[in-house]
């Protein structure tokens, strides 16, 4: 059935459509009110479509949908669907670290500060998340200057009767519930640390600054400096504050921008009246309207993290709104709490007519309380916030953009330019880059370093032992690092090594024009079509041989600089695998009058400890756990050493 006959035959009921592109990919999921509108507006000609939008019709081949019962259901199966497949038109939430929140467990005795990553359902508060801006470690540190609260790991369903009070009751900064009754005092604190997490800070301010006064007046300025610098944080945190915005508000703030085939959607968390935090996010969502992919984002974002906030409010209101509340509601987010499921069976509808799936699981728990509101203010406080949020979308994507252009610059802008100033037959994607590094003629070895599409591919990098040439010739060197290479490039069959069945399309060796030579010599002798400069250090002139004068390029010049990214990496690359063998050799040599030490045991040894020093020190049984040491082998060594003679 093509696409044309599959459109009139969508049903107009809610539920799921999955775009595949000619190899059957899944490449966007979305969820529908209804299918049959929803789908069909991808494939109507449309003025106003964005390029994004267009990009992804492009590419679609067929698709299929999920039934769902209602509007609810859908959203949780795409929700579940862009998990699964991770569309590339669908926005992905790479960035899936959890958030700290501070915890408060009122439900036990004696409740302590702590950060949690996650919110669980054990009926203690939560308070958070904290990202950018203010850190929750501040905010514990803050807790713990003004308020004597415990941060042991005690346990007090039964007090130790010969227990001592701890350093922290000895310079104010706990109570000693563990030793001392305190109780009533305890829980009052415990009321106050809460309030000031809720957003009432002045008595924190207060209490802090006669501490601060206090030690200052007794000449400990020690603990004066400690309780300035909490004073610091809260001014930090007060500047925050929200103006005309009522202190006991908790928010969750979205701004959406777009250019037409990239959007950025900014968060603002707002605690207690304050701006706890900000994130920024790339989309590459192609719903329709920018409604429609913030929607789709917030899907995203609190099915990764719980929602604990009374209210929502966006720069554009979602066309899913009230189905988003109701689904937030239902899975406890903001303050149902039944946990959502999916419907016990849903009819998926594909290309063979077969069906089947299943809709289920969900979204992260929230802290209760109160139904969560999604809103789309156009005046006030509110409509400024998400003003606000817009701007840090826009100006992330400004950025972002710029971040992009530079990186294309340095990448194939950089290969373009190299193509182009030296009169290349091809685009140089791959790039290999050669150095030769010895001591006195010791040691020597020969690096091969890759740069796939102007970035190092470190995957495909390869090192060399130079086994023929004799004494310190780094012509003879590179020769036959080179001759040695290209001849697994020119094997018929048998080259099981990627890296070396991958022909490049230009060799940069480190050198001047004799380095150019001996390393073009390898290249004819093996018949390869490939081109080959070399780039001097001194004064960074690039060899070719189309002329015996070196092109001379201004510093700034891009091409130049990846040259010179590609010939210090393939340098840094040598130089590690020459001290790696030289440490080896001098190691297996300072080992070599130990009794049933032979070179495998000592290759052992060195791999295990990297240093002598590291083996003389080593006990008995940390030399038996080391590969090959047996327990004779460890006494003869601990012998060798204790009778001095590593001197």
């Amino acid at each position: 059935m093509d696409l044309n006959e599959k459109l009139k035959n969508l049903p107009a009921l809610p539920g799921v459509y999955i775009m595949e592109d000619a190899d059957g990919g899944v490449i966007y999921v979305g969820k529908a009110r209804s299918l049959k509108n929803r789908v069909r507006q991808y494939f109507h000609a449309s003025a106003n479509r964005d390029e994004k939008v267009s990009a992804m019709v492009r590419r679609v081949r067929d698709f299929r949908y999920i039934l769902a019962n209602n509007e609810v259901e859908a959203l949780v199966l795409e929700s579940n669907l862009i998990k699964k497949y991770r569309p590339q038109y669908n926005i992905l939430l790479k960035d899936d670290k959890a958030y700290p929140f501070i915890k408060i467990n009122l439900n036990e005795k004696f409740p302590k500060i702590e950060i949690a990553r996650r919110i669980k359902p054990d009926g203690a508060k939560y308070f958070g998340p904290y990202m950018a801006g203010v850190s929750a470690k501040d905010m514990t540190e803050l807790i713990e200057g003004a308020f004597p609260l415990r941060n042991c790991k005690l346990g007090f369903a039964k007090k130790n009767k010969n227990s001592r009070p701890c350093l922290n009751y000895h310079i104010k900064r706990c109570l000693a519930p563990c030793c001392l009754d305190t109780e009533d005092e305890y829980n009052r604190i415990v009321k106050e640390a809460v309030n000031f997490l809720s957003g009432q800070d002045k008595n924190v301010q207060k209490i802090l600054t006669e501490k601060m006064n206090a030690a200052a007046a007794c000449d400990d300025y020690e603990s004066a400096i400690y309780y300035r610098d909490k004073l610091k944080i809260l001014e930090k945190i007060v500047r925050k504050q929200v103006a005309a915005l009522k202190k006991d508000f908790d928010l969750d703030v979205f701004g959406i921008a777009g250019n037409g085939m990239f959007s950025t959607i900014a968060l603002i968390v707002v605690r207690g009246g304050k701006i706890v935090g900000e994130e920024n996010f790339m989309s590459s969502d192609a719903a329709l309207t920018a409604g429609e992919a913030l929607g789709s984002f917030m899907r995203q974002y609190y099915a990764a993290h719980p929602l604990n906030a009374d209210e929502i409010i966006v720069s554009e209101e979602p066309d899913d709104r009230e189905a988003m509340e109701e689904m937030f509601a239902a899975s406890g987010c903001g303050g149902g709490k039944a946990p959502v499921t999916g419907p016990k069976r849903s009819a998926e509808k594909r290309s063979d007519g077969e069906s089947g799936g299943r809709a289920e699981a969900l979204l992260p728990a929230g802290r209760g309380g109160g139904k969560a509101t999604i809103t789309c203010p156009k005046r006030g406080v509110r409509r400024g916030l998400t003003d606000t949020a817009v701007k840090n979308a826009a100006e992330y994507m400004r950025v972002n953009e710029l971040r992009a252009e530079k990186k294309r610059d340095m990448t194939f802008g950089a290969m373009e330019m190299l193509k182009k100033t030296l009169d290349l037959k091809r685009l140089p994607r791959r790039i290999e880059a050669y150095d030769i590094s010895n001591i006195s003629g010791q040691y020597k070895v020969a690096s091969m370093v890759v740069f796939t599409d102007g970035r190092p591919d470190n995957a495909q990098y390869r090192r060399f032992r130079i086994k023929t040439v004799e004494g310190a010739d780094d012509f003879k060197s590179m020769n036959e690092a080179l001759s040695r290479r290209l001849a697994r490039l020119m094997e018929d069959s048998g080259n099981n090594d990627a890296s070396f069945a991958a022909k490049p399309d230009l060799l940069l060796i480190d050198g001047g024009k004799g380095q150019l030579s001996a390393a073009y010599r390898a290249v004819a002798e093996s018949g390869a079509d490939i081109e080959i400069i070399s780039l001097a250090k001194k004064e960074e002139e690039i060899y070719t041989l189309r002329s015996d004068k070196p092109a001379s390029l201004p510093r700034t010049n891009l091409a130049l600089n990846m040259l010179i990214r590609l010939r210090d990496e393939a340098h840094r690359f040598a130089i590690s695998y020459f001290r790696k063998l030289k440490a080896s050799s001098e190691f297996e040599s300072r080992l070599k009058g130990i009794g049933g030490i032979g070179k495998a045991k000592t290759g052992e040894l060195f791999r295990h400890f990297k240093t002598l020093e590291k083996i003389k020190n080593a006990a008995f049984s940390e030399l038996c756990e080391c590969r090959g040491i047996g327990k004779k082998d460890a006494e003869r060594i601990i012998a060798f050493f204790k009778d001095g003679n590593e001197e």
